[in-house]
């Protein structure tokens, strides 16, 4: 699950109810607390900022009451709010397809930059986890991506160029083993005709 904090967890959370694996009322309180209370609204596009905003506004007018309804008609029922989340996944649909191609590009740059010797390990180690970790959605790679990435990020993080480190722990990798576990990721995803779509 992604942080409160994340925008990536407001499209989680679209998915979520549209899939049924969350109900109206958890929806609705988790959406209006992830946008409204914690999410700086500066890491949001124009586009999601105004459409996410809507959808809090309706959001928050839910009621399952029928008591409510009579009482005041700006209460919206579970099919209403269920059709605005579907209309704001389709108005974001097109946006996320984009970013999750920039993304992709991103960590397949990486691979390449890392081997044509354009960043050093430690570059490579870190920038390639703060990308997987922080600005992916998950669901914009292929399983077989998703895997080979996950792996690859792992034991990355294992690198270090300190012998000192090597004396404390055996489960530190050196740059030789780094790089050999780069060129493999790579070769596995050319095998499945997933590298040659990106240009650095």
């Amino acid at each position: 699950m992604y942080d409160k904090t994340d925008k990536r967890r407001l499209y989680w959370l679209i998915d979520q109810y549209l899939s049924n694996n969350i109900d109206d009322d958890t929806f609705c309180s988790q959406f209006h607390d992830s946008f409204v209370n914690e999410m700086d609204y500066k890491i949001l596009t124009e586009s999601e900022l105004d459409v996410f905003h809507k959808l809090s506004d309706v959001s928050q007018r839910f009621s399952e009451f029928e008591e409510d309804h009579k009482l005041w008609s700006g209460f919206i029922t579970a099919k209403q709010l269920k059709e605005k989340v579907v209309e704001t996944k389709e108005k974001l649909k097109e946006q996320k397809t984009l970013y999750d191609k920039i993304i992709r590009q991103k960590l397949y740059c990486f691979l390449d930059q890392y081997l044509s010797n354009r960043i050093d390990e430690v570059i490579f180690r870190d920038e390639f986890h703060n990308t997987f970790i922080n600005e992916v959605y998950y669901d914009g790679l292929t399983s077989v991506e998703y895997v080979a990435f996950c792996n690859l990020d792992d034991i990355s993080q294992c690198f270090t160029d300190s012998e000192e480190c090597f004396k404390l722990w055996s489960g530190y990798i050196t740059a030789k083993q780094l790089r050999e576990k780069v060129l493999e990721t790579k070769n596995r995803l050319k095998e499945k005709n997933l590298v040659d779509e990106f240009k650095c």
